[in-house]
C-alpha cells in the first residue's frame, strides 16, 4: 500500500485538467472533508474559474493527484462535476474553517494561527492528520520556504522546524463566525488527558462561553488540580457557574489551604450551601482555619500532613505513609510527635528510605525544629524560608502541637498575589 504526504498548500490553487481532453477546468479553490472519521477523509473538491466564481464540486474519485508541481488530472468530469451544494452537518469546506484561524497548542497551551495543513494520501484518499502552526507553514504557503531555508542554513546551519498539531487533538467550533474568533479546540473529551498546568493555559485562553463549557466537562479530580493552576478571578468566574453539589465535591478535592482561599472570596450564602454538601469533618477542618486572620501562617497552612509517634521504626514510619499519602499535600518531611503530641521532631521522606528498616526514628530525626505560631505575619514566614531554605515549614499552636504545614509556594503566593497569575497564567 502506498502512502505519501502533502500539504495543503500544495494542493489550494493547483490547476484541474480534463484528462481526456486537456481542457482547463479551473483550480481548486477549497477542498471538502468529511468530519465523522478519526482523521477527516477528504470527499471533494472545489473548483473555480476566476477569484470570484463561487466553484463547482468534483467528487475526489474523480481526480489524480499529481507527485510532482503538475496539475490535478479529473475524469468524467463532464458526468461528475456540478454545482456547489449546501453541505451536510458532518461536512466542512477545509481552507474556510481551518486557514489562518486560531486553534490551542496543546504542547505550549496558546493560541497559535493555523498556517497549512498536513495531508496524508493513498490512492484516491485523503485524510488531514495534522495542523500546521509553525512559521514554516506560513512560508510554504507564501513560496519563500525553499529560498529562506537556503539563506538560514547558509548564514548558522539552522533547519527550521515543522511545528504540527495532531488532527485528533481538535476539532471545529460550532459557532466560529468570524477570522477573530476561535476556529478550533481541544476536544472535550480528550482534555482530562492533559496536565492541568496545560489546561489552565488553556481556559485563559478560550472566550468565557467556550470556558465554562470545557470546564463542565472534565471529571472533578482533573477540574480541582486545574481550578488550583488558573488565577483567583478567573477560578471564582468557573466556581460561580457550577451547581453546590459540584462546587463542594471540587473543594473537597483542594488541598485545604486552596479550599480556603476560594471560600473566603464566596459570599456567606454561597458558603454556607457549600458547607451543607461537604462532608462534617471537612467542615470543621475549614471554619477552624477560616477563623484566622487574613495574611497570618493560620490562614495559609494546609492541615493535610502525616505525623508519626517518635518511638516507632523506620519501617513502620513508612508502612504509615504508604497508607496515608493520599490524603497529604506533601510527603517530602515528616513530623514526629511526643507521647503528648508536641511536635518534638521532623525527618524526610529521604532518611527513612535509607534507614534500616527497624531503626527507631527518634534516632535520625532531627530535633531542632523550625516551627512558626497560628499567628505568624506572612513577612516573616518568607524570612524564615529564605533563610532556611526550606520547601515546607510547620505551624504550631501555644502548646508546640501542629496544625498545619505552609509550603514556600502558599508563602510566596500570599506575600505577592501576582506572583501566582505571573507563573501559572503564562508570560
Amino acid at each position: 500500500m502506498s502512502f505519501s504526504f502533502l500539504f495543503f498548500s500544495q494542493l489550494i490553487h493547483k490547476k484541474v485538467i480534463e484528462r481526456e481532453s486537456g481542457r482547463t477546468l479551473g483550480y481548486i479553490s477549497d477542498v471538502i472533508a468529511d468530519v465523522t472519521k478519526i482523521y477527516p477523509n477528504i470527499t471533494g473538491l472545489i473548483i473555480s474559474r476566476h477569484w470570484f466564481d463561487p466553484g463547482q464540486f468534483l467528487p475526489i474519485r474523480c481526480i489524480e493527484i499529481p507527485e510532482t508541481k503538475g496539475p490535478v488530472l479529473a475524469d468524467n468530469a463532464q458526468t461528475e462535476m456540478g454545482p456547489k451544494a449546501s453541505l451536510a452537518k458532518h461536512e466542512i469546506l477545509v481552507r474556510e474553517t481551518f486557514l489562518d484561524k486560531q486553534i490551542v497548542d496543546i504542547s505550549g497551551s496558546r493560541l497559535v494561527r493555523v498556517n497549512d495543513l498536513h495531508l496524508l494520501i493513498e490512492k484516491a484518499n485523503i485524510w488531514i492528520v495534522h495542523m500546521d502552526v509553525g512559521f514554516s507553514g506560513l512560508l510554504r504557503r507564501l513560496g519563500w520556504l525553499a529560498l529562506y531555508q537556503k539563506i538560514v542554513h547558509w548564514l548558522v546551519d539552522y533547519d527550521l522546524e515543522d511545528k504540527f498539531i495532531q488532527w485528533k487533538f481538535v476539532q471545529p467550533l460550532a459557532d466560529s463566525n468570524s477570522a477573530g474568533t476561535l476556529a478550533l479546540k481541544i476536544s472535550y473529551s480528550k482534555l482530562s488527558n492533559m496536565h492541568p498546568a496545560d489546561l489552565a493555559d488553556i481556559l485563559e485562553d478560550l472566550g468565557t462561553d467556550e470556558r465554562e463549557t470545557a470546564f463542565k466537562a472534565l471529571d472533578i479530580s482533573t477540574a480541582a488540580q486545574t481550578i488550583e493552576k488558573l488565577p483567583m478571578k478567573t477560578s471564582l468566574q468557573l466556581l460561580d457557574t457550577l451547581s453546590n453539589d459540584i462546587l463542594a465535591k471540587i473543594l473537597d478535592e483542594l488541598p485545604m489551604d486552596e479550599a480556603v482561599d476560594l471560600l473566603s472570596e464566596l459570599s456567606r450564602k454561597k458558603m454556607n450551601s457549600v458547607f451543607r454538601a461537604l462532608p462534617k469533618k471537612k467542615v470543621i477542618d475549614l471554619k477552624e482555619l477560616l477563623k484566622h486572620s487574613k495574611n497570618t501562617a493560620g490562614s495559609l497552612m494546609n492541615t493535610e500532613f502525616i505525623t508519626i509517634k517518635f518511638n516507632i521504626l523506620a519501617g513502620q514510619a513508612l508502612d504509615k505513609i504508604r497508607t496515608e499519602h493520599e490524603k497529604a499535600e506533601s510527603i517530602y518531611y515528616i513530623y514526629v510527635l511526643s507521647e503528648q503530641n508536641s511536635l518534638v521532631g521532623v525527618v524526610s521522606l529521604r532518611q527513612l528510605i535509607i534507614a534500616q528498616p527497624d531503626q527507631p526514628v527518634a534516632d535520625i530525626m532531627a530535633t531542632k525544629v523550625i516551627k512558626i505560631g497560628v499567628d505568624t505575619h506572612i513577612e516573616k514566614i518568607g524570612q524564615l524560608f529564605l533563610k532556611y531554605n526550606f520547601h515546607m515549614l510547620p505551624v504550631v499552636d501555644s502548646h508546640h502541637k501542629i496544625k498545619g504545614i505552609i509550603s514556600v509556594r502558599d508563602a510566596l503566593e500570599a506575600f505577592s498575589p501576582d506572583i501566582k497569575d505571573e507563573v501559572e497564567g503564562g508570560a
